[in-house]
């Protein structure tokens, strides 16, 4: 079983990520189209509940174990997309933050994010298993 504080230190790796990736984008497509890049009180608060809002499903995901079908897996995983692309979104929405022009390009970002956030999780996971198997092996030469 998972600890609760260790689900909270991941949600909150989770938050950092996503929302240094919004500020990033922000910034840097404000300088594409040659605006004064700034975010204003009303931005910052978006960011921070969108990302918030992307991280609650996680809890999800950690649900599933290792003894479980691939398809169990696979099933938890689509729902935590789903779930999050509905909270996110939500946020977005409730918050007045996407517009029509921009629906395509905040779909993109959002999946660039996702996409992002889970390759990178699954490199830390294999290094976390590597390092695990060395030590194992390591162990078992003695």
């Amino acid at each position: 079983m998972i600890k609760l504080k260790e689900v909270l230190k991941y949600m909150f790796y989770l938050f950092c990520i996503i929302v240094t990736v919004q500020v990033i984008y922000i910034l840097a497509l404000s300088e594409i189209r040659g605006m004064n890049a700034s975010i204003d009180y009303r931005d910052l608060q978006t960011i921070l509940f969108s990302s918030l809002a992307g991280v609650l499903p996680i809890i999800i995901t950690l649900s599933w174990s290792e003894s479980a079908p691939r398809r169990v897996y696979f099933f938890l995983f689509g729902l935590h997309f789903i779930l999050t692309i509905g909270f996110v979104f939500g946020v977005l929405y409730y918050r007045n933050a996407i517009e029509r022009g921009n629906l395509i390009t905040t779909i993109a970002l959002f999946s660039s994010i996702y996409i992002g956030v889970n390759i990178r999780n699954e490199l830390r996971n294999k290094k976390a298993v590597d390092e695990l198997n060395k030590r194992i092996s390591a162990t078992h030469k003695d």
